[in-house]
């Protein structure tokens, strides 16, 4: 199969496109027909992306660890997805990732892959969805009745910040600047300040 792998730590001029072998599947694994990944820049500098699980180096590795695809062959035992599924994951940082045609996951980690999104929108939402429900919820453990000010509520975890407390009870104003009214709006429903000219990495503040 053809991926984009890593053959020493560094940036993203160390990524090179070529030949690999298709991963082989382990205990509890799905292989997963790569439609559309996304590379992370950070990762590039993390030890997971360049270890195994059990500590090993694993170099060449092959980075991107949002994917969505089909799912092609399961391991024996594995009845979490069937072969022909579209699926979406997180995958484990410490095993290769997507940047392939193919990639081994663990069949727990599959959701089914959202009917109203294509595989390229599916395979953005895992990373910076995940990092606004772990914010929120895991370590701040917002309540109805507080508020949060959110820095570029325009970006990506910013539009997933925007319309993840639509479900909890939660009401939502926002400040913007008035060429990005349409997109911030579009996210939820929630009152809107327009101000003038900021000096944000992003163009949308938003008090939750």
């Amino acid at each position: 199969m053809k991926a984009v792998r890593l053959h020493r730590q560094g940036g993203p001029e160390q990524l090179v496109y070529e030949d690999a072998p298709e991963p082989e599947l382990g205990a509890g694994d799905a292989l997963i027909r790569v439609h559309a990944t996304g590379i992370t820049p950070a990762e590039l500098t993390w030890a997971e992306t360049y270890w195994n699980c059990d500590g090993s180096e694993r170099l060449p590795a092959i980075p991107g660890h949002e994917v969505s695809g089909v799912v092609e062959s399961v391991a024996d035992g594995v009845s979490d997805v069937s072969i022909g599924d579209e699926v979406y994951a997180l995958t484990s940082f410490c095993r290769d990732g997507a940047a392939a045609e193919y990639v081994a996951v663990h069949a727990a980690d599959l959701a089914p892959k959202p009917k109203t999104v294509d595989h390229a929108q599916a395979a953005a939402v895992p990373l910076s969805a995940l990092t606004v429900w772990q914010a929120f919820f895991d370590h701040a453990r917002l309540a109805p009745g507080q508020r949060v000010l959110i820095h570029g509520a325009a970006g990506g975890v910013g539009g997933f910040a925007v319309q993840s407390p639509a479900g909890t009870g939660r009401t939502r104003s926002v400040r913007h600047l008035r060429k990005t009214a349409t997109s911030c709006s579009a996210l939820g429903r929630m009152r809107s300040l327009i101000i003038g000219r900021l000096n944000l990495n992003r163009p949308c503040v938003m008090w939750m």
